[in-house]
């Protein structure tokens, strides 16, 4: 588990499974492939995980789950003792950074990642997938996935899956997991939300990053409309009215048929649907530029609904409505771009003369991701869900898990590092 990370949303990582595989444009790119490649030679980490090709690093297409690596959270408890005593909550890990944890094809495995999880209460774990389909499929059966997972749990910690009064002592879903999908565009939202919608979470949240395209979440908002005809779903702008002013609806565009609201309290808030929202531009070689207006309409979606916004970075580029006139590190010109709010490109020379406002086209430059920072129009936006109470600090001496923990470690009290 790595104790520091520059994740600016997250306190430690924790990688229990290696491997992946490309599933849309965000993956172009991706940070986890480039340093997996690095790390593939014959005695590394990744070997057989990842190569190096002559058009760049690729993932083999092996995905395993290693072993070794799962009681991590269990062997950092004094760890995250000490930081929720410093900070007043537990600290936030991020389960599989180099990795998709639902891109496991057996369950069983992921029953025993989501066994550790239960077992380390003092930290608040976030998962985020691509896979958006597999996470209501693992979870559609709810009491035979929590007996499964409180199988692995008793096997673990010595502890009985039942309470006295004979419910589950690990039920599903788990108060200390939160779950997500990683978006990039309207067609990864509209193909990834559904699934997470019906995935059961304590908290459920979205990672727009790399953010390559505009997004409307508003068919997840009081603007949203569904249709119960063909499964059409959008926003009332979308539609056509009926003529009846006294008794009128809205219209689904594909099939004609009418269309009814979903209710806001459904789709968002820490309770209902999106909890937590990330956005964020790419970084790194071959970054691609993230216009501003996607990262605005996307704050201002999040403020209308009551929901927590995370603007995480720029990433490689700058608009230059943003450019510090008294920051040399933004004047140490890389390269430009011209981006539409479209996703269209345009030349440098003649860019303005040449396209229409509607285009919304914005000047960018490349000035790095540390140059670049993480203010959105002058503001550092950095909203977290309601923090969990602490595990220790309210009922250490009581907490059974951390009682299971200490006799898992007795044998080798080595093992439990601070």
């Amino acid at each position: 588990m790595a104790q520091t990370t520059n994740i600016e949303w997250t306190d430690a990582t924790w990688n229990p499974t290696r491997g992946c595989r490309r599933v849309s444009p965000g993956c172009l790119n991706c940070y986890a492939e480039k340093i997996a490649a690095r790390f593939s030679g014959e005695y590394l980490a990744f070997e057989g995980f990842a190569k190096r090709t002559a058009a760049g690093p690729r993932w083999t297409g092996r995905i395993d789950l290693i072993r070794s690596k799962l009681d991590e959270p269990l062997r950092r408890r004094r760890w995250a003792e000490n930081f929720a005593l410093e900070h007043g909550r537990n600290p936030r890990m991020f389960a599989n950074s180099m990795s998709d944890l639902f891109a496991l094809e057996s369950d069983e495995e992921i029953d025993r990642v989501f066994a550790h999880m239960a077992l380390s209460p003092w930290f608040t774990h976030q998962v985020l997938t691509k896979r958006a389909d597999r996470m209501p499929k693992y979870f559609a059966n709810m009491a035979y996935r929590t007996e499964m997972i409180g199988i692995e749990c008793e096997s673990i910690s010595g502890l009985s899956r039942y309470l006295d009064d004979g419910s589950p002592r690990w039920p599903l879903p788990l108060p200390n997991v939160w779950l997500g999908v990683s978006i990039e565009n309207q067609e990864t939202a509209d193909e990834r939300l559904p699934y997470l919608i019906n995935t059961p979470a304590a908290v459920r949240m979205v990672s727009a990053e790399p953010l390559l395209g505009p997004v409307d979440l508003r068919r997840w908002s009081d603007e949203g409309l569904e249709c119960q005809h063909c499964a059409w779903g959008g926003i009332e702008e979308q539609c056509q009215r009926t003529d009846d002013e006294d008794d009128w609806e809205y219209l689904c565009p594909r099939c004609e048929e009418p269309c009814a609201h979903t209710p806001i309290d459904e789709y968002w808030g820490e309770k209902g649907g999106i909890g937590w929202l990330i956005v964020g531009g790419e970084s790194g070689d071959g970054a691609r530029p993230m216009h501003p207006d996607w990262a605005r309409s996307l704050r201002d979606q999040c403020q209308a609904a009551g929901a927590p916004f995370f603007f995480k970075q720029w990433g490689e580029w700058l608009p230059v409505d943003h450019v510090d006139l008294y920051n040399p590190l933004h004047w140490r010109l890389k390269q430009e771009s011209a981006l539409s709010v479209t996703g269209s490109t345009y030349p440098i020379k003649g860019w303005r003369s040449s396209t229409p406002e509607s285009e919304r086209v914005r000047l960018l430059r490349r000035v790095g991701k540390k140059a670049a920072g993480r203010l959105l129009d002058g503001v550092e936006h950095s909203e977290f869900p309601e923090a969990q109470p602490c595990a220790y600090v309210e009922s250490a001496h009581r907490n059974p898990e951390l009682i299971a923990v200490r006799k898992h470690f007795a044998a080798d009290p080595d093992k439990e590092t601070a």
